[in-house]
């Protein structure tokens, strides 16, 4: 029987080897268009892409559980691998996560976490190696300032409908969400567009016409819905 943690490892593994322009590819022909996170970006240049199954936490000033003890209870609940995901309403002025959480998520086998708001500790982080996608950072505490909703149940990050067993895609590109259902499906088409695109450049390298290139390939027509 298949290890179903080493089996989200494996898939993770293949999908760091894509960026997100290919996941976004991959999502179109299968007709989900429109999964990208816009605004949410990499915290620092050299930050590392990362893949893995989403953990969907509910963050919001009208909340009053502590975002710290929620943010520990949920990271006991994931599995290695797993990628923290924080809705905060895009928020600027509310933290949702910082150092201390960052180095509790990653020794529990937690490869990152994408922000649907802003940070602290960002310098900490960056030397940690913590992978880190958000909207921008604060210098402000949690305290008395952002309570916990919960975790576990579905939420919106950027506009678009996130819940447990999703996954996420991040890079220097952006942030980019997987219907859980579709992850495999979604992974073969992205690899796929890879290796088409990387088709396309060595014809324009080898010299072909880059016109006659892109209609022999029928550039315009690839990743429309299958």
């Amino acid at each position: 029987m298949t290890d179903p943690i080493a089996h989200r490892l494996a898939l993770a593994d293949r999908f760091r080897a894509l960026a997100t322009p290919d996941v976004a590819d991959g999502l179109d022909r299968l007709g989900h268009r429109e999964q990208t996170a816009e605004g949410i970006v990499r915290m620092w240049d050299d930050c590392s892409r990362i893949a893995g199954r989403v953990m969907p936490i509910l963050l919001g000033p009208e909340f009053t559980y502590s975002t710290t003890i929620g943010t520990l209870e949920a990271i006991a609940e994931c599995e290695p691998g797993d990628v923290l995901v924080f809705a905060n309403g895009g928020r600027s002025g509310l933290n949702s996560f910082g150092s201390i959480a960052a180095l509790c998520a990653e020794r529990a086998g937690i490869v990152g976490t994408v922000i649907d708001g802003v940070t602290r500790d960002l310098d900490d982080m960056r030397a940690q190696t913590f992978p880190l996608f958000a909207r921008g950072v604060t210098t402000t505490t949690v305290r008395e300032r952002t309570g916990f909703g919960g975790f576990g149940k579905p939420i919106r990050c950027s506009g678009i409908d996130v819940a447990s067993g999703d996954w996420v895609v991040a890079d220097g590109s952006g942030t980019i969400f997987i219907p859980g259902d579709d992850v495999e499906e979604v992974l073969v088409g992205a690899e796929n567009a890879r290796s088409y695109e990387r088709a396309l450049r060595q014809r324009i390298l080898q010299g072909e016409d880059p016109v006659q290139a892109h209609q022999a390939m029928r550039y315009d027509q690839y990743g429309t819905p299958s």
